[in-house]
């Protein structure tokens, strides 16, 4: 068997996806979901549009759109929990036929149970037992469930007539009935619309009901009899019976894996000996490249003995990656890393994760920008990394570029190469923030004959940037140098290669300084709309997000006069102005939740956008994910620990201070006056919270009674069907629960 025949242990998510296209048969000509089977994770945005083509539009077109939004929305659930596992517990020694039984029987059946509950609960159906009994026929069941003394009777109901073409249309139904014959898709729908057609007033109220069940059986079915899973019903029927039995799912398969390990001992020490003497982050001695090379060849032999299918082939095509890496030869090592990423996928668990990792920092390196897109896609299917927002579809972003290039000494430090390795090239590590030396700062002056001139600034480090010397000048505060450039004409509008202007950075210096000279300097020139309401690639920051955390009201209205759009969505969390401003006023209202959420930021509880965060800003100890422990580093000595809740504890305290209350709330009135959507929905902590919600879960009544007043809808719900009051109660905000009952809202 070659690397390219051997299937995962865990089948790809576009192999459940095909399966589920064809059990429903809804797959049609759709060839997308057989790359997606074929190739695995190449397009983070695959999944959800098979959602939709294969699964969305088809049941809408054949039930209803609540149904076929229930069924997508499990399938979601169900794709994200999967992902989950995979990523999670490692199938090293498994193969295909190993671990399917396992999955199917643990976790495919229960959550193929749990839907088929809740369909039930919620639009009611046949008894389910009865429905996946041991030789019953699921569609017949249906029928009967519907017509319990006739079953054939829609059947004859929607093909009247006993001659013509009525009668072979009836005598299909009625081998569907008998379990002759399999519906397909297009019959079902000609046989749906010709029962709402010619069938009895009666009738009409089972239709819906019959064109979910019906659709169910014929999927049940088709599982049943395509082979590969045979028993389903029967595993169903048993984990309905036995009351929807917890199991632990990660328990079950690490089992198993280890029985099959048993059958590769001659393997083990092998493979844990190389893993120690490559670490990345151990020192090495003269010699030890040399006695890797040794095992790794005697490693690579005995696979050939005692896996000759290729199991652990990812182990060692990593293994060799890594020792080209710790001998300073990155070019070699690319292949290998190629190899390791496609061998890893949906078998290696938690390493498939380190190996992208790696994988990344090297491409990064090395420039492949065409490898670090593919990885960055693997990298959104894992959750490891959060897909783009809707406003920029581009996978790969430029700033991203370099931020994986410059983790590559984050990932590989020098301290863990080999001792040959520490003469070859392969760049200087970067320090973890941006240092200018600022003497050499103040002895520049602007270049007055050439006021639009972009200049280069080193930093300590050797990174450099090119900047419009406006906007570098704005960034330190240098007012004299700013007003002589605006008097000679230079560009407000011109931006960094990171979408940053010189506003931008002079309300940054403002907030940071408590100076705001050059701040006003440029306040006072006209900007462009296109310059106000520029997001940064990286931060997602615009001049009024800066000036709504600077909580100067003044600036905001000077900014919002000149053309800033108070609905643009900005921040990693693609939340708007209003929203912005009433999280910051929950932070100062709530001190203690923010010393403990800042608190948590250090632990690896981080949601997907606070490891997106730590990403974006740079913070080089959260890892090139994000997502590396911190309390590692912070936790494990008192005296650092006491230092970083000094530091919490007075980031909190400066919060409060520089955000007084009523300046945020003048500041929200001014959003709302000039055009702020009060109902706008955004997508987190939980999607569809609105401004007035977040006001009810601060218990803040002078934001509440604010946006309530500029439009607020008290009776929007977010996707968990809680609407402003539900929220105030969740929260125990017992000021805005008796604002709302004394204005009659509840």
């Amino acid at each position: 068997m070659t690397e390219e025949q051997l299937l995962p242990p865990y089948p790809r998510m576009g192999e459940i996806f095909r399966i589920l296209a064809l059990a429903f048969d809804t797959k049609a000509k759709n060839r997308s979901v057989d790359r997606y089977a074929r190739e695995g994770d190449v397009d983070w945005a695959l999944p959800r549009t098979l959602l939709d083509e294969l699964f969305y539009q088809p049941l809408c077109r054949l039930t209803d759109t609540n149904f076929a939004q229930f069924l997508c929305d499990r399938l979601w659930h169900f794709h994200r929990d999967y992902m989950s596992l995979v990523v999670t517990v490692p199938l090293d020694s498994l193969l295909r036929e190993d671990a399917l039984q396992t999955l199917i029987d643990h976790f495919f059946v229960p959550h193929g149970a749990a839907a088929l509950s809740q369909i039930c609960k919620r639009w009611s159906g046949p008894d389910l037992t009865e429905l996946l009994g041991h030789g019953q026929n699921a569609i017949e069941i249906v029928f009967r469930w519907l017509s319990p003394d006739q079953p054939t009777e829609l059947a004859k109901q929607a093909y009247p007539e006993s001659t013509g073409s009525d009668r072979p249309s009836r005598e299909l139904v009625q081998r569907w009935i008998r379990g002759t014959q399999l519906p397909d898709f297009t019959s079902m729908k000609l046989f749906l619309g010709a029962l709402a057609k010619n069938g009895e007033s009666s009738t009409e109220s089972l239709l819906p009901h019959l064109r979910r069940w019906l659709l169910i059986a014929r999927a049940l079915e088709w599982l049943e009899q395509s082979g590969q899973n045979s028993g389903l019903k029967a595993a169903l029927y048993a984990f309905i019976q036995n009351g929807y039995p917890v199991h632990d799912i990660g328990k079950i398969l690490s089992d198993g894996v280890q029985t099959i390990n048993q059958r590769f001992s001659a393997l083990i020490v092998p493979g844990l000996t190389l893993g120690e003497q490559l670490r990345r982050t151990s020192g090495k001695l003269e010699g030890d490249k040399e006695r890797c090379r040794q095992n790794l060849q005697e490693f690579e032999r005995l696979l050939g003995l005692y896996d000759p299918e290729g199991r652990s082939n990812y182990a060692l095509n990593w293994f060799q990656g890594r020792w080209h890496v710790l001998s300073g030869d990155t070019e070699a090592a690319l292949p290998f890393y190629r190899k390791a990423v496609g061998l890893a996928s949906y078998r290696a668990g938690p390493n498939e994760k380190e190996i992208l990792k790696e994988a990344m920092a090297l491409a990064g390196l090395l420039g492949d920008i065409k490898f670090i897109r593919r990885l960055k896609h693997l990298a959104i299917a894992l959750q490891v990394i959060s897909p783009p927002s809707e406003e920029n579809a581009e996978v790969l972003e430029d700033w991203e570029v370099e931020h994986f290039h410059d983790s590559f000494h984050g990932v590989f430090p020098t301290w863990g190469l080999f001792p040959e390795a520490l003469d070859k090239e392969t760049g200087r590590p970067l320090l973890p923030v941006l240092l200018i030396d600022e003497a050499e700062l103040d002895i520049r002056v602007p270049d007055l004959r050439n006021p639009d001139r972009t200049v280069k600034i080193t930093f300590a480090d050797g990174q450099t940037r090119r900047h419009p010397q406006l906007r570098l000048f704005a960034s330190f505060g240098r007012a004299e140098a700013v007003k002589a450039l605006i008097v000679e004409g230079a560009d407000v509008n011109l931006l960094d290669s990171a979408g940053g202007s010189a506003l931008l950075c002079a309300i940054q210096h403002a907030r940071q300084s408590n100076e705001r000279h050059t701040l006003d300097l440029l306040l006072a020139v006209p900007h462009s709309t296109a310059t106000l309401n520029s997001l940064t690639d990286r931060k997602r920051l615009s001049p009024l997000f800066e000036a709504i955390d600077y909580c100067k009201p003044e600036v905001v209205a000077a900014l919002l006069t000149m053309g800033a759009d108070p609905n643009l969505r900005g921040n990693i969390s693609g939340e708007t102005p209003l929203y912005y401003c009433i999280g910051i006023l929950g932070k100062i209202l709530s001190p203690k939740k923010t010393y403990e959420r800042l608190l948590r930021s250090a632990t690896p509880e981080r949601d997907a956008l606070e490891q997106e965060a730590l990403r974006r800003y740079r913070v080089s100890m959260a890892g090139i994910f994000g997502d590396q422990d911190l309390t590692k580093l912070v936790f494990q000595d008192q005296h650092y620990l006491e230092i970083f809740h000094e530091l919490v504890k007075s980031t909190v305290t400066e919060l409060v201070e520089q955000h007084p209350e009523s300046e945020l709330i003048l500041i929200a009135e001014l959003l709302l006056k000039n055009g702020a959507n009060p109902n706008a929905q955004v997508g987190y902590p939980v999607k569809g919270r609105t401004p007035l919600m977040l006001a009810a879960e601060s218990n803040s009544v002078g934001a509440f009674d604010l946006i309530l007043r500029h439009g607020g809808n008290p009776f929007l719900q977010d996707i968990d069907g809680l609407d402003s009051m539900q929220v105030a109660r969740a929260f125990g905000a017992v000021n805005v629960l008796r604002f709302m009952q004394n204005k009659g809202i509840i």
